[in-house]
């Protein structure tokens, strides 16, 4: 019985030796796992700010375009107004030459 109480022995030592093998694969796997997703939330996150970055470059110089199409706009708007109001002396003026020579021409 000695040599099968010891064969019993060697199985348990075996079994109780291979679990450990197995828990320390599953270990090492979750531990490779574990820094793959932090290697690739990392990337993310650099992704996400070199996006934010770009995003607010493009948005500075729209601004930057919308303010000048605004200056555009307030230029060309007093310049149709100074040419509203030499044109409109130029056709009152017009006008009141008009009647003058329609009033000498009766």
């Amino acid at each position: 019985m000695r040599v099968f109480g010891g064969s019993i022995v060697l199985s348990a030592a075996a079994i109780v030796l291979s679990g450990c093998a197995t828990s320390g694969a599953l270990r090492r796997a979750t531990e490779q796992q574990q820094a793959a997703l932090a290697a690739q939330q990392t990337a993310q996150q650099a992704a996400l700010a070199s996006e934010k970055a770009e995003r607010a470059a493009s948005d500075s110089a729209l601004r930057q375009d919308l303010g000048m199409v605004r200056g555009d706009i307030t230029a060309l708007r007093t310049e149709l107004q100074t040419l509203r109001t030499e044109f409109g002396a130029n056709i009152a003026m017009v006008e009141e030459g008009e009647m003058e020579r329609q009033a000498a021409c009766k």
